[in-house]
């Protein structure tokens, strides 16, 4: 289920530790949001593209690293892409998730 939302960027604190976790959302179309979720002092940001029928598809985030050889810190793309859907105990979830680096 995707939560609908209009107007600029959006925020939801987590209700059960309100002063740790935020997240803010913002519609870029019909099928894609950005959302910056911070907790703890750590913030990751990620593009989330939809479907016709408003299932998430795919996830992108540029907020991995790589620690070379040489000591630098590398940044790194990281998508998870979801090819299906089922239902587990009255929820869809996805059930086809795929990694890569």
């Amino acid at each position: 289920m995707i939560i609908r939302l209009s107007g600029p960027a959006k925020r939801r604190q987590d209700s059960r530790h309100p002063h740790r976790s935020d997240t803010a959302w913002e519609a870029v179309d019909a099928k894609m949001a950005r959302a910056r979720f911070t907790h703890g002092g750590q913030t990751i940001a990620a593009t989330l593209r939809f479907d016709s029928e408003g299932q998430l598809i795919n996830f992108v985030s540029d907020d991995r690293s790589r620690s070379e050889s040489d000591g630098t810190i590398t940044p790194r793309r990281f998508s998870t892409p979801a090819r299906g859907y089922g239902e587990f105990n009255l929820v869809e979830v996805t059930y086809n998730v795929g990694a890569s680096p």
